[in-house]
């Protein structure tokens, strides 16, 4: 994956692995407030749905807003 070697894409410098509260985004550019999550199949489990329902709200809070791609 280029973004995880380059740590860049279109422009953006992203953080791999970044802490925000109790949560980590997989990537994340704290300019332009973009987090790049990739979820593998344990996030079907509905105890995995449930903790991803609630760090989506918390980085909304945080003015990280959310817009999937791929579900």
């Amino acid at each position: 994956m280029a973004l995880a070697e380059s740590k860049r894409l279109a422009g953006c410098k992203f953080h791999r692995q970044h802490g925000s509260g109790s949560y980590f985004a997989d990537f994340c550019c704290i300019e332009r407030r973009l987090i790049i999550e990739i979820d593998g199949i344990q996030y079907a489990e509905p105890e995995e749905e449930q903790r991803d329902t609630a760090r989506t709200a918390y980085l909304n809070q945080q003015s990280y807003p959310r817009n999937s791609m791929l579900e």
